[in-house]
């Protein structure tokens, strides 16, 4: 049994957009907030280690999976979600779900892709992102894919799209605002 009253946001960004040190940011400050990374709870996954390393898509019902268990037992009346919808697919699958009436807004942080590579190579945290081709293609494959579901959210006025150029406190501080207004 789902609550009722929970607010959901999907925030989303380029790969070195920052959605993730951000969200976790406003999450530490705000006790009523939660923060669920979607590419963080596939990395724990063990048998999706070969798929992500490659770049590809996590299958839609695991997808499905993590998004069930999340809602199953929701920790705040907040949530943040960064890093979902990455396509299409996922898209149309969270639209046929039941946390679907959670989502209250979709909010994009813009950054420049000198900007997203730069932050990529200095996180330094996995091997891929000291690779420069390769930070270069997720950015394709994000630029590609964003267009569908910008689309799709602009449609039903529920999407909105943020600077993330400055420092990440900077940011923080205006997704904050976006929240709570």
């Amino acid at each position: 049994m789902m609550p009722e009253s929970i607010q959901l946001y999907f925030v989303l960004g380029a790969p070195g957009s920052g959605k993730t040190t951000i969200s976790r940011n406003l999450s530490t400050r705000n006790p009523q907030i939660s923060h669920y990374s979607m590419g963080d709870l596939l990395r724990k996954r063990k048998e999706l280690a070969k798929t992500l390393e490659n770049s590809q898509y996590a299958p839609t019902a695991i997808i499905q999976e993590i998004m069930e268990e999340i809602f199953r037992n929701p920790k705040n009346p907040i949530m943040l979600m960064d890093g979902f919808p990455r396509n299409e697919e996922q898209l149309l699958l969270f639209e046929q779900m039941e946390s679907r009436k959670f989502l209250t807004k979709v909010i994009e942080i813009e950054v420049e892709e000198e900007i997203s590579l730069q932050r990529l190579h200095k996180r330094n945290e996995r091997i891929e992102d000291l690779d420069l081709k390769k930070n270069q293609n997720r950015l394709q494959e994000y630029y590609k894919e964003i267009e569908k579901i910008r689309t799709f959210y602009q449609n039903q006025r529920i999407f909105e799209q943020m600077n993330g150029n400055a420092d990440i406190e900077t940011v923080a501080d205006a997704l904050e605002k976006q929240i709570f207004g």
